[in-house]
């Protein structure tokens, strides 16, 4: 089941980046952006729920202490996935991305007690240096804001894994997505109306909307259920795959062709990493 998982977690990885990155392109608000991906999670776990009894009773002020952690994250997570990607080409996000698995490795040994060989820490830098060789066409400022937010967001993932690991292991799956659906959900949307966010009806009659909700959701929730029977590490590293897959349909769908030197050795770079960090 755990690769079962593992598979469709990146159907939803590769689809949503690039149904987002082609509806920021066109100038869509990443903050509405941000808050129907939230509700895509949202909606399958909240009928779930309709007949899947919550396990309450194993809350402490621990899990309650994860639970506020895990909300925060997941809004840092939507607000900094859309403006990078806003600003970086789908590939580009996905390699300043993949910076995540260094976080995760580093944090699954220090708070989880994971073991990491010699491999996995070489895959880490090989990675690492995958993401300053990377290159867009574009102003340097633009790119250099997006660079930031992509960073910010495998940071912000990082820790996310890990704390999802702690309250899946704790309270349970469904649990735990039920409680971020009620909470981070209305959420994002009270963000959205503060900001003032110009929220177009049209969009609730397009199709793309109803796939990034859809591939934001198959990636959510397969992650997660992979997290709950696997290593935390090594579920992200093989999820880190999805670079490979993201920079060529970007290449031929959204057409991301610039500066196809640099991409292909960041590419390769990258998926000699995850070969690294894979095999022990």
């Amino acid at each position: 089941m755990w690769y079962s998982f593992l598979i469709l977690h990146l159907v939803g990885l590769v689809g949503y980046n690039l149904v987002l990155r082609r509806s920021l392109s066109r100038r869509a608000d990443p903050w509405v952006q941000a808050a129907l991906m939230q509700t895509g999670i949202a909606l399958p776990i909240i009928i779930v729920s309709w007949f899947v009894p919550l396990h309450l009773g194993a809350m402490t002020s621990e899990v309650g202490f994860l639970l506020c952690l895990a909300l925060s994250l997941t809004i840092a997570l939507h607000i900094t996935n859309t403006l990078s990607l806003q600003r970086l080409e789908a590939g580009v996000h996905s390699v300043l991305y993949n910076v995540r698995l260094l976080f995760v490795t580093i944090l699954g040994v220090i708070l989880l007690g994971e073991y990491v060989s010699f491999l996995q820490i070489v895959g880490g830098g090989l990675i690492f240096m995958a993401a300053f060789i990377i290159r867009q066409r574009g102003s340097h400022k633009v790119t250099r804001a997006g660079v930031a937010w992509a960073v910010s967001c495998a940071m912000t993932i990082a820790c996310l894994n890990i704390v999802e690991k702690k309250l899946v292991t704790s309270v349970g799956y469904v649990t735990y997505m039920t409680l971020m659906a009620y909470i981070a959900t209305p959420l994002l949307w009270s963000i959205v109306l503060v900001l003032k966010r110009p929220i177009d009806r049209q969009l609730f009659c397009q199709k793309k909307t109803y796939l990034l909700m859809t591939f934001r959701a198959l990636s959510a929730h397969c992650f997660v259920l992979a997290l709950s029977t696997g290593l935390v590490s090594i579920t992200s590293f093989i999820s880190g795959t999805g670079v490979v897959i993201i920079m060529i349909l970007g290449a031929l769908l959204l057409g991301e062709r610039d500066h196809p030197r640099q991409k292909i050795l960041a590419t390769t770079l990258a998926t000699l990493g995850l070969a690294c960090i894979v095999w022990k």
